[in-house]
């Protein structure tokens, strides 16, 4: 079963993973950022963002085994000028934490951005994920941060082991052999197609990565963390994630208490959620937020897909066509039929501000158009000038690696029975007969979340959040030993970017260390 919602942000849900792939909604691995909305990619397939499929810890987490070894202290940072105030380097850290000193490395590219002003020193920054490089948030500083912060911290950013310059993970040489399926198999052909994807998909992965490919889960990332940390030769740091990231943070808060000056973690999921549940939260997030697109657009004449009012039923009708008919857009790329469609919604339904280019896309699509759904489906799926999108190879092995979900088949109906009944207009469209994970993972590599010792720690969740719900966030501020949790009014996916008293509040904690009065709302 796939979901793919949340990449960048992208935590998305693949049953049998935490992601949604072919036909679910890709929920993209999550990335924010303070003008656009964050990437993002999740698990069951609910179609990253991010996303790509948010999970954490279950309530049976199975970690690595005990280092017999501490890591040994890498060699300092030899930093190189790449750019206007960025710096770049390269950290070789333990491939296998379970056995560090073996001499097995990885290489982590790593990229610094000197504050502007008089530094506190390291800001490390994650966008989501998992599976999103995090050195763009160096590139594009000014796109994700207000000035304040790049003003008084020097930005750290690396791309995640497994992903990017970082090793990063090749499963497909095309996306769409994977996305692009159809979520709602009318017979047992169209279902073979989904299971022949699936084990392509996982001999890909172990076929081009399998030095890497047992090393990527989440709990070897946060170690990775301290790595950079002892390499930058300073006791403690400051740590700043969105989606995914907030998960990567809160296990690095757990495993390294003391190590921490401060933390924010925006858009985070359940952390004592089961993987079967935390894809159920998901999928709802994307029902209720595709719900008030839907509503909005139908209380607005002008609206694109208006339909006297009833865009959900012009919705419905349009989905069985594209199931009965895709339209062809190019004959080297995939139809848009219903796995297409879907995740060009849930690219959308990341920021409320972006909704009018769904509703001229479907219009589009109505009259045998899919261009514009396409477009937005390749953006989804950061679609790049030759097709490639390795960001999903990366976001699903990792979900894999921390969440697989059901392995079984009865396990992966029953995750999309729920799916459907919860979420009666998306569900079935999120949710898919897939389930990649129990060929990629042999076991999982979940960490409990607790936090505890490190002190005070924001948590952000945004109230119409579809990639990671808020429900979620505030359970995670609950979970985590001193959680301080902020609420932020808005649909989008996190909350940093949605308004100036979110941006500032955050800052504050970061810079300042001022915490908000406890169930702050902006």
């Amino acid at each position: 079963m796939r979901l793919f919602p949340a990449l960048g942000a992208l935590l998305l849900l693949v049953v049998g993973c935490a992601s949604t792939a072919a036909g679910g909604v890709s929920v993209k691995p999550a990335e924010v950022t303070t003008a656009a909305p964050p990437v993002s990619t999740s698990t069951t397939s609910v179609s990253p963002a991010t996303t790509v499929p948010a999970t954490t810890a279950s309530s049976a987490p199975t970690t690595l085994p005990a280092t017999t070894a501490p890591a040994p202290t890498p060699s300092p940072f030899q930093w190189k000028k790449c750019g206007q105030r960025i710096d770049c380097a390269t950290l070789a850290v333990p491939l296998d934490y379970a056995n560090p000193g073996n001499g097995e490395v990885i290489n982590l590219k790593v990229k610094r951005r000197t504050a502007s002003g008089s530094s506190l020193g390291p800001l490390l920054v994650n966008p989501g994920g998992p599976g999103v490089p995090g050195t763009v948030m160096v590139d594009q500083a000014q796109d994700y941060f207000g000035t304040r912060l790049l003003d008084r911290f020097d930005l750290i950013a690396w791309d995640p082991r497994g992903t990017g310059d970082s090793e990063g993970m090749k499963c497909l040489d095309d996306v769409d052999a994977f996305l692009a399926l159809d979520p709602t198999p009318d017979d047992q052909a169209e279902r073979d197609a989904i299971t022949a994807a699936d084990q392509a998909f996982a001999d890909g992965c172990k076929r081009n990565n399998a030095r890497v490919l047992p090393f990527i889960g989440t709990e070897s990332s946060a170690r990775d963390i301290d790595q950079i940390r002892l390499a930058l030769g300073v006791n403690k740091i400051t740590f700043l994630g969105f989606s995914y990231g907030s998960e990567l943070g809160a296990i690095y808060a757990t495993l390294f208490p003391t190590s921490l000056r401060t933390m924010v973690i925006d858009g985070a999921a359940d952390p004592t959620a089961t993987t079967e549940d935390s894809n159920l939260q998901q999928v709802v997030g994307f029902e209720n937020a595709f719900n008030a697109f839907l509503e909005k657009c139908a209380q607005n004449k002008k609206c694109a897909y208006y339909h006297d009012g009833d865009p959900g039923t012009a919705f419905e009708t349009l989905m069985v066509q594209l199931d009965k008919s895709p339209l062809t857009v190019s004959p080297k790329r995939a139809k848009v039929n219903q796995g297409v469609a879907i995740n060009a919604v849930a690219e959308v339904l990341y920021v409320e501000g972006r909704w009018s280019a769904l509703t001229t896309a479907l219009a589009s699509a109505e009259k045998g158009d899919g261009a514009p759904l396409l477009a937005l489906y390749d953006s989804f799926t950061r679609r790049n000038s030759v097709g490639e999108a390795h960001l999903f190879d990366a976001f699903i092995t990792i979900s894999c690696l921390d969440n697989p979900g059901p392995t079984d088949a009865a396990g992966v109906e029953a995750v999309i029975a729920k799916a459907t009944a919860a979420a009666p207009r998306l569900g079935k469209y999120l949710t898919s007969p897939s389930n990649v994970c129990p060929a990629i993972a042999p076991r999982p590599q979940r960490f409990p979340i607790t936090g505890k010792g490190a002190g005070k720690i924001l948590v952000v969740g945004t109230t119409g959040d579809p990639a990671t719900p808020y429900d979620g966030t505030v359970t995670m501020a609950k979970t985590l030993e001193n959680g301080i949790l902020l609420t932020v009014e808005a649909n989008q996916h996190t909350g940093y970017s949605a308004s100036q008293c979110a941006t500032d509040a955050v800052d504050d904690v970061l810079i300042d260390l001022k915490f908000p009065a406890p169930d702050t709302v902006c």
